[in-house]
């Protein structure tokens, strides 16, 4: 059965810092684009091969997955567990702020009191604490000259010196995922089922270029994100506490809606 995902990774920018030998450094975004698409190519097949093995069985069976949206088994025990996974990792922060700009959303898009992993808010009103990536002029849409880094903190909403939170979980047995809120799949169907099985051998299965060993070997690269086309699941590594829902905006809770699935659906030009 066709599997096909759409796999992206969020490059950190070239940082051209003297690294370990086990380790690569790009001096060039085509080299970076090059490696990245043996990767992409890597995993693609990796979880073809996979499902078609799941797919053979007489019954589709279940695999760990953890839920972004839910704070209680992704974050708190895990605090208790694996406390060694969990940490403010400079190379998922914002490199000019060293530390994050998110505000931890419930399923309603409203911004919780007290952040499960991201930045610590004094203010919870979305009034106050908003900012858009982009605003309307008399000429059209352009972008915000203004970052939310600074906005926030002009709004009152965040400080400069509180970089304590924006925790990234680096367990690789936590895997998280979203369905859509639309899909007209559950989570316990058997094709959700059989995506969920499949893509976890990303994370440290598989020989060369799983997510764990990039992590290391490959310190210049930042998140996975990976959306698959039938279903519309969403999952990020390492992971973060996210409730991605059409409540914080149109299309959020899809990743097939958002930039980077349709360039790497689209694959080279």
């Amino acid at each position: 059965m066709p599997f096909p995902p759409a796999v992206a990774f969020a490059s950190l920018g070239l940082l051209l810092l003297p690294l370990a030998s086990s380790q690569t450094t790009w001096t060039t975004g085509a080299q970076a684009r090059s490696t990245m698409e043996i990767m992409i190519q890597a995993h693609a097949h990796a979880i073809q091969s996979k499902a078609d093995y799941i797919y053979s069985l007489d019954e589709i069976g279940s695999c760990s997955k953890k839920a972004m949206c839910d704070s209680n088994p992704v974050w708190a025990d895990e605090t208790v567990i694996h406390s060694s996974f969990l940490a403010s990792h400079d190379r998922f922060n914002d490199p000019l702020s060293q530390t994050c700009v998110g505000l931890d959303l419930d399923t309603s898009g409203n911004i919780l009191s007290t952040p499960v992993t991201g930045r610590t808010t004094l203010s919870t009103s979305k009034t106050t604490c908003g900012w858009s990536a982009v605003e309307e002029s008399f000429s059209g849409f352009e972008v915000n000259s203004v970052s939310k880094q600074v906005a926030l903190k002009n709004q009152g909403c965040i400080t400069d010196s509180d970089k304590t939170k924006c925790i990234t979980n680096i367990n690789p047995d936590v895997y998280t995922y979203i369905m859509p809120s639309d899909s007209s799949y559950d989570i316990e169907d058997d094709r959700p089922r059989a995506e969920i099985c499949a893509t976890n051998t990303l994370v440290e299965e598989l020989d060369t270029y799983s997510f764990k060993d990039i992590m290391n070997d490959y310190t210049q690269t930042g998140w996975t994100w990976l959306g698959m086309q039938e279903t519309g699941l969403y999952r990020t590594w390492p992971s973060i506490y996210q409730c991605r829902t059409e409540n914080q905006c149109s299309g959020c809770s899809d990743p097939r809606y958002r930039g980077w699935y349709a360039s790497a659906a689209a694959g080279s030009k």
